[in-house]
């Protein structure tokens, strides 16, 4: 799974979304069509930007796994000596290489992200019924709002 470059959501809110569209179709839109809804056709809403965190600040780095993969097999194996003759793997470059093209790998499955820091707002002005959001000023589905999906 690819990662998006940004993610986007409502202030305060715990989930973000890929895209501002898709902020628009799941947090507000369903709100405007109600007579008693949260948000007022023609109102300003705010949609914050967010960076995402790398995949990988959530694993452990391969030295650590390593020297767990070492431990495990030592203490919870069926070995009677230690296998590798005390000597730690974090020392030999190629399963080092192996253990962060393992990290890699696992961040690359991925399928959550989680936001970093706020990079921008986005003002969404909601339109009368039947019309299309303005953020912007620029229509939410136009080729020119294309910088609105991360």
């Amino acid at each position: 799974m690819s990662q998006p470059k940004s993610l986007f959501g409502l202030p305060g809110a715990e989930c973000l979304y890929p895209d501002v569209a898709s902020v628009w179709e799941v947090e507000i839109e369903g709100w405007c069509e109600d007579r008693d809804g949260a948000f007022d056709f023609g109102s300003e809403v705010v949609i914050e930007e967010w960076s995402v965190r790398n995949p990988l600040e959530a694993l452990p780095d391969a030295d650590d796994l390593i020297l767990w993969i070492q431990d495990e097999a030592s203490d919870c194996g069926e070995w009677t000596e230690d296998p590798w003759g005390n000597n730690s793997l974090t020392g030999d470059r190629e399963v080092v290489e192996a253990a962060k093209n393992l990290m890699a790998l696992l961040a690359a499955k991925v399928t959550y992200h989680m936001a970093d820091e706020k990079i921008r707002e986005h003002r969404l002005v909601i339109p009368r019924q039947g019309g299309v959001p303005l953020v912007g000023g620029v229509a939410l589905y136009s080729p020119e709002a294309d910088h609105l999906s991360g």
